[in-house]
């Protein structure tokens, strides 16, 4: 099922840190997060006492969280839609590369070389120096993605028709304030700005859910509704779309020996810190990491409404992360695992993919 959410308005994203006019004088609105979405989603369920779901006791006229808190429903991934179609983030293997001088995109390949008597692993792109290429951003649609995931993008020469663009999807709009004091008036030296982002149209957020508790989930939203999003608690409204497209993949086999791919959907929190997938894999992948391709790590943070303070920090391995890994042994994989911390939240959704 998908929650499929339509902001009536620009939306603000912002790290847990307070922001003082005076102190700063730029705001910068962040692509959402899962758990951010997921926060949304659950203060629909607050408001209409559905604590169960949430996991919450009522002690004392005081909600407590568990400890190790987790909500009794679970959230696959939060993602953009366009036309009731998710879209994912471009892997971090699809490069930009120049041939016969122009850019064209095309996957980076390995290739083992020999130094000294010693094996390495390089990384090339077709193209006229084969060395040198850049990252690409945009996003693959979930039909895309699934032909990037066969492996068959790379039999292509330019992939640049299969990207959609971060302008197809969103924008992001500049706006300007002044800070008030308790009787309306401007406060001297409180001039802001704002970085807001705004959905282009047939844009949506949709939130993919497991099937844990779906029927109390469903009977608790409705078909529609509305909901507050973003740190200023904008007005947006949502629909039930009774759907599961992650059900149309299929498990992989992968010989001893052979190379495979893990492409990271939504963020990866390993252990907090860490960036080595390697660590949460279910013991029945026995490979080993050949090669990486990630971007820097994404801060994880947030506010405890329990607690009322900020969470700890953590950091993720982005999404379009992608590992390359070779086989151990004859494996078979599941079309996606949930990996790592806070995947009832979104976090840690991982698509296995052919190599080649």
């Amino acid at each position: 099922m998908i929650v499929k959410i339509t902001p009536n308005d620009v939306l603000f994203f912002r790290e847990s840190r307070d922001f003082t006019a005076g102190d700063s004088h730029l705001a910068e609105s962040l692509l959402p997060l899962p758990h951010t979405i997921a926060g949304a989603l659950m203060a629909v369920m607050f408001v209409k006492g559905r604590y169960d779901l949430l996991n919450l006791e009522l002690k004392e006229g005081k909600f407590r969280k568990p400890e190790n808190w987790k909500p009794n429903f679970e959230i696959i991934g939060t993602f953009f839609m366009k036309k009731n179609e998710l879209y994912f983030p471009v892997p971090k293997d699809i490069v930009s590369a120049k041939a016969d001088g122009r850019s064209i995109i095309t996957m980076a390949k390995l290739k083992e070389v020999q130094i000294g008597g010693q094996s390495f692993t390089t990384v090339f792109a077709e193209g006229e120096s084969p060395l040198h290429f850049s990252p690409v951003s945009g996003f693959l649609s979930f039909e895309k993605l699934k032909s990037y995931l066969n492996g068959e993008y790379y039999s292509k020469n330019d992939l640049s028709e299969e990207i959609t663009k971060n302008s197809s999807l969103y924008k992001w709009e500049n706006r300007v304030g002044i800070g008030l004091n308790s009787s309306k008036t401007t406060v001297e030296g409180m001039f802001y700005r704002t970085r807001m982002l705004r959905l282009e149209k047939d844009t949506a957020i949709g939130i993919v859910l497991s099937k844990k508790n779906l029927d109390e989930v469903k009977k608790t939203l409705g078909k529609k509704g509305t909901l507050k999003l973003g740190g200023e608690g904008r007005f947006a409204h949502y629909e039930i779309i009774d759907e599961d497209p992650l059900e149309e993949l299929e498990e992989i086999s992968v010989k001893k020996n052979a190379l495979f791919k893990l492409y990271l959907a939504t963020p990866l929190i390993v252990d907090g810190q860490s960036w080595n997938i390697a660590e949460v894999l279910p013991e029945h992948i026995n490979a080993k990491i050949v090669k990486v391709f990630m971007d820097r790590p994404e801060k994880i943070t947030g506010w405890d409404l329990v607690k009322r303070r900020p969470k700890e920090t953590l950091y993720a391995v982005p999404p379009g992360s992608v590992y390359i890994l070779k086989a151990q042994e004859d494996l078979t994989l599941k079309p996606f695992y949930r990996l790592g911390m806070m995947v009832e939240l979104g976090y840690g959704l991982v698509f296995a993919g052919k190599y080649g």
